[in-house]
């Protein structure tokens, strides 16, 4: 059992409400409205960018638009503009070699740019992005494959939510080993940014030069900052588009996709130079003209046209507006179709309802309902934030939709889970806050109750933040899905939620251990082989339990984990002098260098512990392979835990106060280390410790294990003589939390 003292969590069946796919509200009278906007306009002193007509091929022509400088062996120059049609850059890169050799989101490792860019320059006034759809952060590379770009983030979401990363704008990367420069030309269309030229007064541009040399720190330069991951729009360039080269007339959709009755669609307009016109709109049948205010001089004119139907459109509903001139002809027309997508919702709770009533198992139904509650929970939160961020509720679609399909295939099916090893999940309330966490969880394949099994926990790494990612992606078809048990010996595998990227800290940790307690409680789990393993963060994280409770493990694997949670030279290392460890680490990862690795194997060889260290020729910091998983996988399985009559103890901190039921009171006027020392006699403890008031220890079940009397010698003093009980001595050591 765990040493830890506070309320666990409740794996939960949950009774919602219906997952409508949107509130009841009665319908309204569908409406067309014109909206010129005032008032923006670019500050005179803003740097301007350059129109250019679509094509034209000598906008590169004359001085860069910016030069980076300062580090003798990279520099770069560039050029912006703007057309109709994209955002233009290219940028010319001098160094002594071209070296990319990754692959996919991990193109940014190698030679190239990662380019920031705010198409609506909203979000450059702010710190944060995650509120506007016009903001990315795309890689450009040039790979052994050719010239390649990825979007690590745009829009509402990081790449998580993208289905996939890659991007297909117009992009030529070419390198010229003579001159030593590699010339990267980039075209980002607007519509991919929900925007339009000459709409925005300001847009927010970065570009940031990576060069990588082989067994080197990569060197960045920079021209604004902010791109390098979520993009910061607060740090990029705020540049202001100049004028066309000609008069303009310009609309693009906006927002087309209804989630409420009274949500609408929206349709931005541009005109420049262009003084008597007309703005027709059609929504159906409905159709409304208005004409502007001649505004004679004014230059660029802006305008939204939204149109609420007043009802959810069973099928797309077509929306369009026309821009006419003065003979009434129409030179733009923007042509669009609002549609509710969330009638998946709905689909996933009607599927899962009809799955319930037939469920074969309890554990079936726990996850149904885990399901229902945890989607419904994420939905009834986009809602709310749908007014101040329009994209809110498309992720929670995409995982629905994920989760449905899976659900509506091989998800569906009892089987999938008690035979063949498929992800649980797991809905609990969370204490202290009462909010809704949760925890995959995998059976052994051709499970059998009656039997008792191994454990694994297995801790994921930082990723997307949003709660249905990684339910969507344990419950998608086989098809997609890694096998996460891929060998024949049988195992429990947990994996709980580390509530997005905290790094399983605070309420995290308790959220660990809270699911943990639970599968014990719930499964019959060989005590003797509990294994803790995970990947990147959640190799810290395993770092951090291992060190802090290592009673708990027969082994543990961390993946590419960092020391960030286990300071070393303090004595930690002393508090797993027994514990089997094996390291996987890719050679050259550059995210968590293999430093900690090998400064941690040292730490450990400090105190006698022998820790297996598996560095992987090439490999960066990418997951492991189905082969390497199934040798950690072994490797853990091939032992079981060993509980010594010698072990010793040491902390720093609170959070983690001893082993074995054995809990010390850290005195705080004493060395910043507090450490006890434990050996077993047949009937006896001998304790000694330093820097502690107290000691709290159970004797008995859960603890030392003693049935008979027993008796305490603390600090060369006998402390107690009596039965095998929890035994406080001097201020006792207290509790965890």
């Amino acid at each position: 059992m765990l040493h830890w003292n506070f309320r666990p969590g409740l794996f939960i069946l949950i009774a919602v409400p219906m997952l409508h796919g949107a509130p009841q509200e009665k319908s309204r009278a569908p409406r067309i409205e014109f909206i010129e906007l005032e008032g923006a306009e670019a500050p005179a002193q803003a740097p301007k960018l350059r129109w250019v007509a679509t094509n034209d091929p000598t906008w590169t022509n004359g001085e860069p638009s910016f030069k980076i400088e300062g580090d003798p062996k990279v520099s770069a120059r560039g050029w912006l503009a703007v057309s109709e049609q994209a955002i233009l850059l290219k940028v010319e890169v001098r160094d002594q070699a071209h070296f990319n050799a990754k692959e996919k989101s991990d193109i940014w490792d190698g030679d190239c740019l990662q380019i920031g860019i705010d198409a609506s320059g909203a979000a450059s006034e702010k710190v944060q992005s995650s509120v506007s759809p016009t903001v990315a952060s795309i890689t450009a590379a040039l790979t052994a494959r050719g010239p390649e770009l990825w979007a690590h983030y745009q829009g509402q979401y990081g790449t998580g939510r993208l289905r996939e990363g890659k991007r297909h704008y117009p992009c030529a990367i070419v390198r010229d080993e003579r001159a030593k420069t590699t010339t990267y030309s980039l075209a980002f269309p607007w519509g991919e940014f929900a925007s339009l030229p000459g709409f925005a007064p300001l847009i927010g541009l970065c570009v940031q030069v990576n060069d990588s040399t082989p067994n080197e720190k990569q060197r960045r330069i920079y021209w604004g900052r902010g791109a390098d991951g979520a993009p910061r729009p607060s740090l990029f360039e705020r540049l202001a588009p100049g004028a066309p080269p000609g008069a303009l007339r310009i609309a693009t959709a906006t927002r087309t996709t209804l989630w409420r009755p009274t949500d609408f669609g929206e349709i931005a307009v541009v005109a420049w130079g262009v003084d008597a016109f007309q703005l027709q709109a059609r929504l159906g049948n409905l159709q409304k003209t208005w004409a502007p205010a001649k505004a004679p001089g004014k230059g660029v004119r802006r305008f939204l046209v939204r149109a609420t139907p007043g009802v959810l459109p069973a099928a797309a509903l077509p929306f369009e507006c026309r821009l006419l001139d003065s003979q009434k002809k129409a030179p733009v027309i923007c042509a669009s179709k609002l549609v509710f997508t969330a009638g998946v919702i709905a689909a996933l709770e009607r599927r899962i309802e009809a799955l319930l009533e037939k469920s074969p198992h309890p554990l079936f139904t726990r996850h149904l309902r885990s399901i229902q509650a945890l989607v419904g929970a994420e939905w009834n939160r986009a809602l709310f934030l749908v007014d101040r961020v329009p994209g809110a509720p498309d992720g929670v679609v995409r995982d629905a939709q994920t989760i449905l399909d899976g659900l509506n295939a091989e998800m569906g099916q009892w089987k999938s889970f008690a035979v063949d090893g498929r992800s649980l999940l797991f809905v609990r309330e969370a204490w202290p806050d009462s909010t809704l966490q949760f925890a995959t969880f995998s059976l052994p394949k051709a499970w059998d109750s009656n039997r008792a099994y191994p454990l694994i926990v297995d801790l994921h790494g930082a990723g997307p933040s949003h709660v249905l990612f990684y339910p969507a992606m344990r419950l998608q078809t086989r098809t997609n899905e890694t096998n996460w048990s891929p060998d024949e010996k049988a195992h429990y595998r947990l994996e709980p939620w580390g509530r997005g990227n905290n790094g399983y800290d605070d309420w995290g940790k308790m959220d660990v251990f809270a699911a943990l307690e639970e599968v014990l409680r719930e499964f019959k789990v060989d005590s003797n082989r509990i294994y803790l393993t995970g990947h990147s963060m959640g190799g810290g994280a395993a770092w951090n339990f291992a060190l802090r409770m290592p009673h708990l493990w027969a082994a543990v694997c961390p993946i590419a984990g960092g020391t960030w949670y286990t300071p070393l030279g303090v004595g930690l290392g002393m508090n797993a002098s027994n514990l089997p460890v094996r390291i996987w680490q890719g050679e050259k990862d550059t995210v968590v260098r293999a430093t900690h690795a090998t400064n941690m194997l040292e730490e450990l060889g400090r105190y006698g512990n022998r820790g297996e260290l598996v560095l992987v020729p090439g490999w960066g910091h990418e997951y492991p392979s189905g082969d390497w998983i199934y040798s950690n996988t072994q490797w853990l399985l091939s032992h079981v835990r060993k509980l010594p009559e010698r072990f010793s103890y040491s902390t720093e901190c609170d959070s983690f106060r001893g082993t074995r039921g054995i809990w010390m009171r850290r005195d705080l006027k004493g060395p910043a280390i507090s450490r006890f020392d434990c050996a077993l006699e047949p009937e006896s403890v001998r304790l000694t410790s330093q820097g502690a008031s107290g000691l709290t220890v159970r004797l008995g079940e859960n603890g030392l294990g003693f049935t008979n009397t027993v008796t305490i010698w603390w600090n060369g003093s006998n402390a107690y003589k009596g039965p095998p009980v929890e035994v406080k001595l001097g201020e006792g050591g207290g509790w965890y939390y």
